[in-house]
């Protein structure tokens, strides 16, 4: 869900009766973000949007499905040999604001990491074909 055009808040709650609701998710918004929460089909919903200091005016309310986290690195010495320990940096984003719990990577020789920001030597120098 996203909202925007000036200061807000945004609640969902799930239950069957609007006296005993449990909350799922609630976020302020300084000018548009996202609220995420774990929906499933089958399920009812109800939000609560509310405005800061009487602010006036509209408000979009989109309900999407979250859009999934976008993997990205980059690596330094860009030309790396055998005696160079190679830096890997984490450049992932998470579009729908959930947050990335877990890191894997593969360094295509057998050796692995999930450390956010990992270091690896590699014990021979690539060939090209």
């Amino acid at each position: 869900m996203t909202w925007y055009n000036g200061y807000g808040l945004m609640a969902v709650y799930t239950g069957s009766e609007l006296t005993s609701l449990t909350e799922l998710a609630c976020r302020n918004f300084w000018y548009g973000g996202r609220l995420t929460f774990p929906g499933k089909a089958g399920e009812t919903y109800y939000f609560q949007v509310g405005r800061f200091w009487n602010d006036s005016g509209w408000a979009d309310f989109y309900l999407e499905v979250t859009p999934p986290p976008v993997a990205g690195f980059w690596f330094d010495p860009g030309d790396p040999s055998i005696f160079d320990a190679v830096q890997f940096n984490n450049s992932s984003w998470d579009p729908a604001e959930v947050g990335i719990e877990t890191m894997a990577w593969d360094f295509g020789d057998g050796a692995t990491s999930s450390d956010w920001y990992p270091t690896h030597q590699y014990a021979r120098t690539a060939t090209t074909r």
